[in-house]
């Protein structure tokens, strides 16, 4: 069992030697999410120089290119890196491309996706990446494209993370894997919003010509609704659990894992378990009660691979974070878990 890492694009200046850390740890894995930097064409070249890096810092390095497609969420910015959300709170929502002015108005946020507008709905809540924070629609104006949301709590909105409502937007991906193959040729292409064996057509007839592996994410209920189609034109299943939590009822996500794992035993195809693992140590000396009982119980079902948050993999506490894994793991192989 495996443990890989989630890189964030030039996180410091420091990234490489905490790579090489993460190296001497034994995690040879690395995941790197493109969408990210996508459409940045400055990004983007920065992006393959450090895939590029990390590959070369021993011979058996894999990386996993974690694309926005065939299915892409909806990312949402500020005019900073970041800004203070303030319960009962107004904001204005811009649903065109980012388009800054010089003065600084903080209650103005965007999302880059002029399809949105058209599923927005009165009264809709917004839900802010992992579930920390929501929005609720309070008025919508079509013809200007701005929509007006009221918070529903307090939190820190970090520019680039994703609000969930329910729309997923759709589109072809040869292009981009071509362009990703060409620069670094990645291990695995990981694709996100999998639900059916439709949209495993492109990167199947891909995997032909540069022979990586494919890795389907599982995110949705129509995902879970057609895994088994999906698994029999997947390498591997990825379980993302954030996105699946907000995209099917959250009293199911124990028996899905469950599910899951035991079909990919049954079809010999690796499951990656991801999202959440471990991210109490980051503010935590010890980690909580509940993050080791969902780490113990998802190591019991014997995945390929354990996968680690960008915030904790770039965090001071891995190397104990590590350790830690290890023991469960050994414990698991050695049967003294239960």
């Amino acid at each position: 069992m495996k443990i890989i890492g989630t890189i964030k694009h030039r996180f410091n200046e420091d990234y490489i030697s905490k790579v090489s850390n993460l190296y001497e740890l034994g995690i040879t894995d690395y995941r790197f999410n493109y969408s990210k930097i996508e459409g940045n064409l400055s990004k983007e070249e920065l992006f393959y120089q450090d895939v590029l890096k990390i590959q070369s810092i021993g011979n058996d390095i894999r990386t996993i290119i974690d694309i926005p497609y065939p299915r892409k969420k909806m990312r949402i910015v500020c005019q900073k890196n970041s800004m203070q959300i303030n319960d009962g709170e107004k904001y204005i929502l811009h649903i065109k491309k980012y388009n800054f002015i010089k003065e600084e108005k903080c209650n103005e946020l965007w999302l880059d996706n002029d399809l949105a507008i058209r599923n927005f709905r009165l009264g809709m809540e917004l839900i802010y990446d992992d579930g920390s924070g929501a929005f609720c629609v309070t008025e919508i104006y079509n013809n200007q494209n701005i929509i007006i949301l009221k918070a529903l709590n307090r939190f820190k909105l970090q520019n680039m993370k994703s609000i969930s409502f329910g729309f997923l937007e759709e589109n072809t991906y040869s292009n981009v894997v071509n362009k990703i193959c060409k620069n670094i040729m990645p291990n695995d292409i990981a694709l996100s919003f999998v639900e059916n064996k439709f949209d495993l057509v492109e990167i199947n007839d891909l995997k032909k010509t540069y022979n990586f592996s494919i890795i389907s994410k599982i995110e949705t209920q129509k995902g879970i609704k057609n895994i088994e189609e999906i698994i029999d034109k997947s390498d591997s299943i990825m379980l993302g659990r954030g996105d699946l939590f907000l995209n099917s009822p959250i009293n199911k996500i124990y028996a899905y894992e469950q599910m899951i794992s035991n079909l990919c035993k049954q079809n010999n195809v690796n499951l990656y378990i991801a999202t959440g693992f471990m991210n109490s140590c980051i503010y935590r000396y010890i980690p909580s009660i509940s993050d080791i009982v969902d780490l113990t119980y998802a190591i019991s079902l014997s995945p390929e691979a354990i996968v680690l948050n960008v915030d904790l993999v770039m965090s001071e506490k891995i190397n104990k974070v590590v350790e830690l894994i290890n023991i469960l793991i050994k414990q698991h192989e050695d049967k003294l878990i239960f």
